[in-house]
């Protein structure tokens, strides 16, 4: 895990928000290599937020950061085989219901897979100091 514990809460549906990150995560465990770590990392941006799925596997073939999130969709060659191909579209759709915005791309940092869910700032609720 890579998320300050000061980062402001966010306002979505917990059980929509719930399976989008179980399918997430069930994503990376799949496909991110036997012994590849995944990380969740939440980032502050000053449009919003950002939470990030990262794992450790080869990653997306080029192109394909769009189409991983489209029903029965299963990327052969890569990183992404196997599975019904609709978890990513659930997320996607339960994404989109909550406003959230969703994107696959491979990380810079590392090999691998980035799946971002991206809050706008009206998502974002303030703690206040006690």
């Amino acid at each position: 895990m890579d998320i300050a514990p000061d980062l402001p809460l966010v306002m979505v549906d917990p059980r929509l928000f719930h399976h989008c990150l179980i399918n997430l995560i069930e994503n990376a465990v799949r496909h991110g290599g036997e012994e590849g770590a995944i990380t969740l990392s939440a980032k502050r941006r000053p449009e919003g937020l950002d939470l990030m799925v990262l794992d450790e596997g080869p990653g997306l073939p080029p192109g394909m950061e769009f189409r991983v999130f489209e029903v029965f969709t299963r990327v052969e060659g890569s990183d992404r085989k196997g599975g019904t191909g609709l978890g990513l579209a659930i997320v996607k759709g339960f994404a989109r219901a909550m406003g959230i915005a969703v994107s696959a791309t491979n990380r810079t940092d590392h090999p691998g897979a980035r799946f971002t869910l991206r809050f706008s700032e009206s998502q974002l609720r303030k703690i206040s100091p006690e």
